[in-house]
């Protein structure tokens, strides 16, 4: 397997949570229905952190209504709250994350003037948000990810002729999760090997130290 580029991560972890010593990268060829998946990481903390070094763009309200058409759904706030708030994530959220990131902030007491509150975010209690990602996903709008730990992860798919099926990187040191976009990724049988023995490659997903925790350990 070839990695045209290495990725470059973000902030790291603190030195408490680092290896002493790296760990080798291996690359996992998942073969599954869904696009992306993973794998277990055994020094990765219980809610690993995701990463992207670009800025996602959320699409307009008016596409991704028609989005929700093309695919039968009936458009509801719950399903546009989600699409928007996966869009403009750009890295796979789980369910709990989902929850956290669309709580609306407290209330700051008398005297909050109800133009305020009308402006204030959406309130969605946590079954809507679980049936309306079960929804996009089983739509196609979202991708399932399973990188080994029990957690359900949701990922946004662009439009049709912008997706691209891409693997993911997950640091074995401070579990952050990183979308390699733009990378080739290219399995090459050895000699005297039938290609068809490998068949539909569904899921890739590469597990080593991210850049700050190689450097952190060397």
């Amino acid at each position: 397997m070839l990695i045209a580029r290495r990725p470059t991560g973000s902030a790291g972890p603190s030195p408490s949570a680092r290896p002493a010593l790296p760990l080798p990268c291996r690359a996992y060829i998942v073969p599954q229905a869904v696009p992306w998946g993973g794998v277990r990481s055994p020094l990765r903390p219980p809610v690993p952190k995701a990463a992207r070094t670009d800025a996602p763009t959320v699409p307009p309200e008016e596409e991704l209504r028609g989005r929700l058409r093309e695919t039968g759904l009936r458009v509801t706030p719950a399903r546009l709250a989600l699409m928007k708030e996966l869009a403009g994530a750009g890295v796979p959220l789980s369910h709990g994350e989902v929850v956290d990131r669309m709580r609306p902030p407290e209330s700051s007491g008398r005297g909050r003037k109800k133009d305020a509150d009308a402006e204030a975010p959406r309130r969605f209690d946590q079954s809507t948000l679980f049936r309306g990602l079960t929804d996009l996903s089983e739509a196609g709008l979202l991708a399932k990810l399973d990188l080994g730990d029990a957690v359900r992860r949701y990922e946004w798919l662009p439009a049709e002729g912008d997706a691209a099926v891409h693997p993911h990187h997950v640091c074995t040191a401070c579990g952050r999760i990183v979308c390699l976009e733009g990378f080739a990724l290219k399995l090459t049988p050895s000699k005297g090997t039938a290609r068809e023995q490998v068949g539909t490659i569904g899921e890739v997903v590469l597990r080593g130290l991210c850049g700050d925790c190689e450097a952190a350990a060397a």
